[in-house]
């Protein structure tokens, strides 16, 4: 194992990556600390310990310089399930706070047919380790769709809730925003990668810091949910 290689990883993203696991870690013990019922909140935890797992995997795999018993291409493979998993559950914990019908069926039909391209996309390109930029700029807009739809149903309808305490603003907040920073930087982060690494390692860390706010938003919803349940803009006016 070479710890340097990993201190110096972490080194180089200011350490805004372990301090991504450690609020990762965070979300899941207050999850089973304060949550008495499961859904939703439940999907901001998979979303945060599949973070925290694709994240060991390639630490794993670096200590071991390329030669884990994970396989080849690790780092690969785990952001394939992870990007099936973060877009999964982030449209999932949206739909449990939507009233029209109709977009329920529409984020979740979009949402199989990502899993589906990931997949397929995943297995023909099973022999050569590249990034999947293109998968990872589609989950970002379709989160942000289904966050967009989120606040349009919320300020359509006049809520009555107090925002500041509602658990579902503050985790689609954090998607919205998170997202929206994101999903630009990747749109160019291929073309960055090949004419400038130098600058895209440090662009990264625009990734992590907008993952640690993430989380913390997830780690504000878990605090203030009470019943574990959604309070849906069905109840509202």
């Amino acid at each position: 194992m070479n710890w340097n290689i990993i201190l110096n990883k972490f080194a180089k993203s200011f350490y805004t990556e372990p301090v991504m696991h450690v609020i990762c870690i965070f979300v899941i013990t207050l999850f089973f600390i304060r949550i008495k019922q499961i859904k939703p909140m439940i999907y901001l935890v998979l979303i945060a310990f599949a973070s925290l797992v694709q994240g060991f995997l390639v630490t794993y795999d670096e200590l071991y310089l390329k030669h884990s018993v994970l396989g080849k291409n690790i780092e690969q493979i785990s952001i394939y399930i992870y990007l099936i998993v973060e877009a999964t559950c982030s449209l999932l914990f949206i739909r449990s706070y939507l009233r029209s019908r109709q977009t329920r069926r529409i984020l979740a039909l979009v949402n199989i047919l990502f899993v589906i391209c990931v997949i397929a996309y995943w297995q023909t390109h099973a022999s050569i380790k590249v990034y999947p930029w293109f998968i990872t700029n589609s989950e970002g807009f379709l989160i942000i769709a289904g966050a967009l739809c989120f606040f349009y149903e919320l300020f359509n309808y006049k809520p009555y809730l107090n925002l500041i305490r509602e658990p579902s603003f503050w985790a689609i907040s954090g998607m919205l925003v998170v997202y929206s920073a994101i999903t630009p930087l990747f749109l160019v982060f291929n073309y960055l990668r090949k004419s400038d690494p130098a600058l895209t390692s440090k662009l990264y860390i625009i990734n992590h810091t907008s993952y640690c706010l993430l989380f913390i938003t997830f780690v504000t919803a878990i605090v203030l949910d009470k019943n574990g349940y959604p309070k849906t803009i069905n109840n509202i006016g």
